[in-house]
């Protein structure tokens, strides 16, 4: 606010007009206020130093583990109300930007998710996370489920093992294979067999 030199002399003026400010713009209750005065050059060196610490709020990163303690805080203090499946329930969150500032939760559901509960969200990540003096926004995602049986269907049959080939039963006697005679064998055996004969008929004479 510029001008604060024309309030001199006049006590809680500044405090009074702050509040007015604040009354009209609910929404806006986290921004700060600063006092200046252009003209005379008052306090031109706070309204810089909050410029700075604006500045690194907005570039301020939070780490995911330290984010799941602090829902898990706020849950505990405070649960989601109530909706007609049941109550809503916050899993988890993640910083997904800086300057802006955004905030992703994942939760069991995302329609008609209480805007009271995201309000209470963002209020405990200014004061408990070092936003107080920005605004944060909050996304909702809805976490997938693992399909149930039902919805996934009958269990598809698994398939079936090569069925191994069964040999008969002869009565417990091994049956000998037939041997078979290679191509080049059978000559030598009817050489052989002529010889034998020759030699026998030497024989008888």
């Amino acid at each position: 606010m510029n001008k604060i030199d024309l309030l001199a002399g006049i006590g809680n003026e500044l405090e009074a007009i702050k509040d007015r400010v604040r009354f009209l713009f609910p929404i806006l209750n986290f921004a700060p206020i600063t006092s200046i005065s252009a003209l005379k050059g008052q306090d031109i060196g706070k309204l810089l130093d909050m410029v700075w610490m604006v500045w690194k709020q907005l570039n301020k990163r939070v780490d995911t583990a330290r984010l799941n303690e602090a829902i898990k805080v706020w849950s505990e203090a405070y649960q989601p109300p109530r909706g007609g499946s049941g109550h809503y329930k916050v899993y988890y969150g993640t910083q997904i930007s800086a300057n802006p500032v955004k905030f992703l939760f994942f939760v069991n559901r995302v329609k008609e998710f209480p805007q009271i509960y995201i309000q209470y969200l963002k209020n405990n990540i200014r004061k408990d996370l070092g936003f107080t003096l920005i605004p944060v926004e909050v996304d909702l995602r809805e976490r997938r489920r693992n399909p149930s049986l039902h919805e996934r269907g009958p269990k598809a049959p698994a398939n079936p093992a090569p069925k191994k080939e069964v040999k008969r039963n002869t009565g417990g006697k091994a049956v000998a294979k037939p041997k078979t005679t290679k191509p080049g064998n059978k000559a030598a055996v009817d050489k052989a067999r002529k010889r034998n004969e020759k030699q026998s008929g030497r024989r008888r004479d």
